[in-house]
């Protein structure tokens, strides 16, 4: 599908132009931002541009495809640049054929869940970033290993992350080299501030709860 989206844009002038515009104001909203907020950002720029079906001859789901793509891009150059200082591992496909590796970056294609267990077992903790906004499925796993972990998501999005500040980054200059370096000069804090963020979570997020409330629907269905 990428591949075929490429091709397309070659021969449409017009979907080649908003994804050039869409790609720059991309990075400048991740590095202004202090949270990106890629749905309110889409959809404005849908609205903004009368766009109801199409962008160009491109489907608006195929568009939405490739625009998550290239936030997910713009993310890892991000983080690459600004923990270049660092040692550090990244695992996932294709992310060879966009940046090479050095003296501190080393590039791994990426592994199953079922497989990468071992990386959750670092006393530095993970690097979690996704094209969307929340909690990602990685970031939960370090969480239940009570393994240090830094997100992308923003800290308001729940009530109980403003005591966290220190677990998430934004895509600001700066921001998330100052949060590593914190980490490395003292990870033993930042695993017990991880070990809290597992209890307060899991107050927050009860799956007996949340089971319970499913049964309840079904009940009144019934």
């Amino acid at each position: 599908m990428y591949k075929d989206f490429s091709e397309k844009r070659k021969n449409d002038k017009v979907l080649n132009s908003h994804c050039e515009k869409i790609s720059e104001l991309v990075k400048d909203n991740l590095k202004k931002n202090a949270y990106f907020d890629h749905h309110t950002f889409i959809l404005k720029y849908f609205a903004d541009n009368n766009f109801e079906s199409f962008v160009g001859t491109a489907p608006i789901p195929d568009f939405y495809v490739w625009f998550l793509s290239e936030v997910s891009f713009n993310k890892l150059s991000i983080i690459i640049e600004e923990i270049k200082e660092f040692p550090v591992r990244i695992y996932g496909e294709g992310i060879s054929d966009y940046f090479k590796e050095t003296d501190n970056l080393k590039i791994y294609p990426g592994i199953k869940a079922d497989k990468s267990q071992d990386l959750y077992y670092s006393n530095f903790g993970i690097i979690d970033y996704s094209p969307t906004e929340g909690i990602h499925d990685r970031t939960q796993r370090a969480i239940f290993n009570e393994r240090i972990f830094l997100s992308g998501t923003s800290p308001h999005e729940m009530n109980f992350y403003k005591n966290y500040n220190q677990l998430f980054y934004n895509f600001s200059q700066g921001n998330l080299a100052k949060k590593c370096e914190e980490i490395i000069k003292d990870p033993k804090l930042f695993q017990e501030k991880v070990v809290q963020f597992k209890s307060d979570y899991e107050k927050e997020f009860n799956w007996e709860d949340y089971i319970n409330i499913i049964l309840k629907n079904l009940d009144l269905k019934n």
